[in-house]
């Protein structure tokens, strides 16, 4: 009887032991893990974009078309983003159009790559490229519709830092600087009621191009980047492009520095906010224009400027700007150029300390 006794009293201690150490692991190890996986939502302080620690982060990577123009989409496979992650993309902008935005298979392909990009410490930046998928519009119009579909995705996605932020509205044009920052900041100061977290990306006007209203007006909000548009002959026709096109890159070189320097640098020499070029490319492969982006892309890291590149998409049509070949899987020439800046180090600065940047930390 007393040997029993003894053996329930010792059984009970065990299972108390156990049980105490188990809550105990369970609670400071599901503690450690928490405070060892830093949020992924993004702020804005002056020229930097950084993330919760104060860690400069460098966005750079490419857009990925395809939902802005057809409801089923086209060529939306996993296979892409493994593809975008080799290339040393962190960031992918979704082109989409509010046509569809509330139609539940419409959303679930944005959700599917969302997904994906999340799988693979990718960030995503919502791009509303055209009211409906005939066509882009010079302006938000119906400002209603346009702000309440941005309430309804800020909504949808508060609580998935991977999306990162929502570049407004696609190349506005035939609208000066001061109604399109007056109608960009009403819809920001909205959309951070829902979610104050998000990056609101904010292109010039001119189709995109011209933000050097932001030096003396610019948008008052939190969280604001500036993402002009830029692109060379045939699709521009400044004097820097045609000195590209004629060959003359020294020349080329100097007046794009020269257009940078006075529409995007007081932006940052100022701390108004950061830039993400939200497109750029090449949409013809010859010699001049690789040369363009090589000189572009050189610019941009010099400034330390965040971009992704217009467009992850297969084609042999020159003017489609297109990275891959109709395979999906060839990289065509301006490409080895982007992967070439896209693999540089990202840094992340804390305190005098610079390491690579990995959004997985």
């Amino acid at each position: 009887m007393i040997y029993k006794l003894k053996v329930q009293i010792a059984l009970v201690c065990i299972s108390l032991i156990l049980a105490s150490g188990i809550i105990y692991y369970s609670y400071f190890y599901s503690k450690g893990k928490v405070s060892e996986v830093p949020s992924k939502w993004l702020h804005t302080e002056g020229r930097y974009i950084k993330d919760s620690s104060g860690n400069i982060v460098h966005l750079r990577g490419v857009s990925k078309m395809g939902l802005e123009y057809t409801r089923s989409g086209f060529h939306i496979i996993e296979s892409d983003y493994d593809l975008m992650r080799e290339m040393g993309v962190n960031v992918v902008r979704i082109p989409y159009t509010m046509e569809w935005i509330y139609n539940q298979d419409y959303l679930g392909k944005i959700d599917r790559q969302i997904q994906w990009c999340k799988e693979r410490n990718i960030y995503v930046i919502l791009d509303m490229h055209r009211p409906n998928h005939r066509g882009q519009q010079s302006f938000p119009w119906n400002e209603t519709a346009w702000i309440s579909q941005w309430l309804f995705l800020a909504e949808r996605y508060k609580e998935e830092p991977t999306v990162i932020g929502f570049d407004l509205f696609n190349e506005p044009h035939d609208v000066d600087w001061i109604k399109w920052k007056n109608t960009a900041e009403k819809a920001a100061k909205a959309i951070h009621k829902v979610n104050p977290n998000l990056l609101i990306f904010i292109q010039g006007v001119g189709w995109g191009w011209d933000i050097a209203g932001a030096h003396t007006n610019p948008i008052n909000e939190t969280n604001i980047v500036y993402s002009p548009h830029i692109y060379p002959y045939p699709l521009s026709h400044t004097e820097w492009s045609y000195a590209y096109k004629e060959g003359d890159y020294e020349r080329g070189y100097q007046l794009l520095r020269d257009y940078i320097k006075s529409n995007w640098e007081p932006i940052l020499a100022n701390n108004v906010a950061p830039i993400l070029v939200g497109e750029f490319g090449t949409p013809a492969f010859e010699e001049h224009n690789l040369r363009w982006m090589r000189d572009l892309l050189e610019i941009m890291h010099e400034l330390k400027i965040s971009y992704t590149c217009w467009v992850f998409y297969g084609s042999d049509k020159p003017r489609d700007c297109a990275l891959l070949k109709p395979d999906w899987k060839t990289f065509q020439p301006q490409t080895e150029i982007l992967i070439e800046y896209l693999k540089k180090d990202k840094l992340r600065t804390s305190g005098k300390a610079s390491v690579l940047l990995s959004i997985t930390e």
